[in-house]
């Protein structure tokens, strides 16, 4: 691992082994920081998919998320979705706005770069000796992250799993 990637690594880590009890802390965006790869979705009824059938990353830093996802609906037709966004994550609240926002095959045929109205909104936020959870506003998820990574429910529809990566 290169330097600057090993320094900001060991400052994630020192940050989180430093909150309260090592806890992740739901006031603290430190607790996000990081890119995530996706791993798995399971959808209803069990049936695991992975690459290539979907790819996904993720990077939160300590104000900002981007998100590129792409994945084949039943018919093998490619979905995806990017978006970048500011976000809050303090006094238990965790606050999203929209920057960028790109869906194409999402529900409707083709391109939009219209962002759901909801999405500049809040949600609470949940945190345990072990996790923090918090619904992402203007999306069907609840998100709940830990050290290494983070999963992604939305009911009824899949379940993704993220590894942190360095």
């Amino acid at each position: 691992m290169n330097r600057p990637l090993r320094a900001a690594a060991l400052a994630v880590a020192a940050a989180l082994a430093a909150a309260p009890g090592g806890r992740l802390v739901a006031g603290e965006p430190i607790a996000l920081t990081g890119s995530y790869r996706l791993v798995k979705r399971v959808l209803p009824g069990g049936k695991k998919v992975t690459y290539p059938d979907i790819v996904g990353f993720t990077t939160y830093t300590k104000t900002e998320r981007s998100l590129t996802l792409m994945w084949k609906d039943p018919s093998g037709a490619p979905v995806s979705l990017a978006l970048i966004a500011d976000f809050t994550l303090s006094k238990g609240k965790y606050c999203e706005k929209s920057v960028y926002w790109m869906q194409h095959n999402m529900g409707m045929p083709g391109i939009s770069y219209t962002a759901p109205k909801e999405k500049n909104a809040c949600a609470e936020v949940a945190s345990d000796a072990e996790s923090i959870s918090f619904d992402v506003p203007g999306e069907p998820e609840r998100m709940r992250f830990t050290r290494e990574g983070f999963v992604a429910e939305a009911k009824d529809m899949w379940t993704d799993t993220w590894k942190r990566i360095e």
